[in-house]
């Protein structure tokens, strides 16, 4: 049997979850996410964590080479032609970067003052990834959990870049870029 007063303090929860529900901002925002795979283009499209559009579209096979894109204006026209049919609107995008060619690692380094983790993790990636700083680029991140265990991945940079000068091109805005593999997990 309910009361006024906890007819109130219900209403009082409620409006706060209310609250806390607008300022969350996965909750406010679309979130475009954009991969290759294979010969085709494939889109998601999600507000409030629910898919509200997809699609998936084959290309012309000539637009890539070793699985990555070689015509970026090509790919671009895909991109803007499938959004426009499919009325998905340019917001800020994911866009998953093929795995392979890709290395990642886990590197770990004694927790001391002296190890410099910004100097020995490149000097690291090149003994033990084959990283070069003119062909790739580096990126790496301190597990959470475990102090002193890195996540390095070492990405080819001419792929990168073209993947980046596509969505430039289709007028999308990149809000990030993954490997496909760990968008996936």
């Amino acid at each position: 049997r309910s009361t006024p007063l906890g007819n109130r303090r219900l209403e009082n929860v409620s409006a706060r979850i209310g609250q806390m529900r607008a300022r969350l901002p996965s909750l406010q925002h679309r979130v475009l996410t954009v991969a290759i795979q294979g010969n085709s283009l494939r889109l998601v499209l999600l507000t409030r964590h629910r898919i509200v559009n997809w699609g998936h579209v084959p290309f012309n096979p000539a637009f890539l080479r070793n699985g990555f894109i070689a015509n970026s204006q090509g790919i671009s026209q895909v991109l803007q032609n499938t959004l426009a049919s499919k009325g998905i609107p340019r917001v800020p995008a994911t866009a998953a970067f093929p795995g392979f060619q890709g290395l990642c690692r886990a590197i770990s380094l004694p927790r001391t003052k002296e190890i410099v983790p910004r100097e020995v993790i490149p000097r690291e990636a090149r003994r033990l990834m084959a990283y070069s700083e003119k062909e790739h680029y580096l990126f790496w991140r301190e597990a959470a959990l475990k102090p002193g265990q890195f996540l390095v991945v070492v990405v080819p940079r001419a792929p990168l870049q073209a993947l980046v000068e596509t969505m430039k091109l289709a007028g999308l805005p990149l809000r990030r870029v993954e490997l496909a593999p760990l968008a996936l997990a």
